[in-house]
């Protein structure tokens, strides 16, 4: 199949779109699909083939978003170039407006992946707030635009069913696939890793994420530092990450008192990310707009056990007691399921063998598949709806002629 994936981020910035995308179509490649990814461009970019970078009028926004130009002609261009079989696009608003015009003029059937909870981040652009309310009948009207709809979660394909109103029959679960290396790690890197934090002695935890508001990462400040109190041993924090609240998470640091247990480590190459996981004891997320979570699968195939925030997304990967803990929005909670998995060596060496498991169900190949397959099912659906079009059409010609 010829796919044409279509969004509005992409690398070098990091987030859970760009690698979901990336992950996606370098899956549906291995399987010997064609696929192009038009994506915006950004300053720092390396050219790739099988990637169409288009216009962006405004670069290095929260933390490195752009502003794209999807009325750039060269997507037009490029895309009429070649005869695909399917769109795929990963955003509602600007590329997705582009992509459905696509659609509908050379009749190419268009899928989306809901990957996020778009009105969680209208503070970003403030004097964009009043339209909050507006989002669910936006985005009910582009769901009317497209053949299937992709939920990441199946507590997001409830969201979509259930608050959205979307048919049950138009949406499939289809999660964030694994790359294989996230399975493997060399216990030397993760020697290095703690040595290199002063942690050979002590826990290690970790947490991967943007440092932005909508990420709740002085929730788990706070949390940390009731959990300092309580257990009253040294121990490592990484806060791994870059974004535009940085600056005010170092003071909260400093006004908890915890200098000298969170580190502040920036971003991490991808490739680096497994060594990191497999060095740590807890994967600490109090993110609550996730719509899967792909760190926390991350997180999992390194074998470490996660303390999560209960929230959509997050709660169909931790299961209490089984892989971690997700636990209500509640800083001595949080810290006494940190201390509670700590102190039982039996129970975090239960929950790391889960959380391997829980992983290795996401791996990549099996995620590319499942979308292909559904991509075949919705471009036969579409043919066939062109052909009865087209029967129709001419019974009602032929009738006329008749008449």
């Amino acid at each position: 199949m010829k796919i044409a994936m279509m969004t509005n981020n992409y690398k070098p910035f990091i987030a859970g779109v760009p690698i979901s995308v990336e992950r996606l179509a370098e899956g549906l490649k291995e399987e010997g699909h064609e696929v192009t990814v038009f994506a915006p461009a950004y300053k720092a970019q390396m050219k790739e083939e099988g990637v169409v970078r288009f216009h962006s009028f405004l670069e290095g926004i929260a933390g490195g978003v752009v502003i794209p130009n999807p009325l750039d002609p060269v997507i037009e261009r490029r895309f009429r170039e070649e005869d695909y079989d399917i769109i795929h696009v990963h955003h509602p608003i600007a590329i997705g407006n582009t992509a459905a015009y696509l659609s509908h003029k050379y009749k190419v059937p268009m899928v989306f992946t809901y990957h996020t909870r778009y009105e969680e981040y209208l503070h970003y652009v403030k004097p964009m707030m009043w339209v909050k309310n507006l989002v669910p009948a936006y985005l009910k009207s582009f769901f009317e635009k497209c053949e299937h709809i992709f939920a990441p979660t199946e507590g997001m394909e409830d969201y979509l069913t259930g608050i959205c109103g979307v048919e049950g029959e138009k949406v499939s679960v289809l999660p964030t696939g694994l790359k294989e290396e996230s399975y493997h790690g060399e216990l030397q890197n993760t020697e290095r890793i703690r040595k290199m934090y002063d942690a050979q002695n002590c826990p290690l935890f970790v947490s991967v994420s943007r440092l932005a508001h909508e990420k709740n990462i002085s929730f788990l400040l706070y949390a940390l530092s009731r959990f300092k109190r309580s257990f009253r041993k040294p121990f490592k924090m990484l806060l791994i990450g870059d974004g535009p609240e940085r600056g005010s998470y170092e003071k909260l640091v400093c006004s908890l008192g915890l200098e000298e247990e969170v580190i502040f480590t920036g971003t991490v190459a991808n490739a680096a990310l497994p060594d990191y996981y497999r060095a740590a004891d807890l994967f600490l997320f109090a993110s609550k707009t996730e719509t899967q979570g792909i760190v926390i699968l991350e997180a999992m195939a390194g074998e470490t056990p996660v303390i999560a925030l209960k929230a959509t997304g997050v709660s169909d990967l931790v299961k209490n007691g089984q892989n971690g803990y997700c636990v209500e929005e509640d800083m001595d909670l949080f810290a006494e399921r940190m201390a509670e998995v700590l102190n039982n060596r039996k129970l975090h060496t239960a929950l790391a063998g889960e959380a391997f498991k829980t992983a290795y169900a996401f791996r990549e190949k099996e995620i590319a598949k499942k979308a292909a397959e559904i991509y075949k099912a919705v471009v036969k659906r579409n043919h066939e709806k062109e052909r009865n079009f087209f029967q129709m059409a001419t019974t009602g010609i032929n009738l006329l002629s008749e008449l």
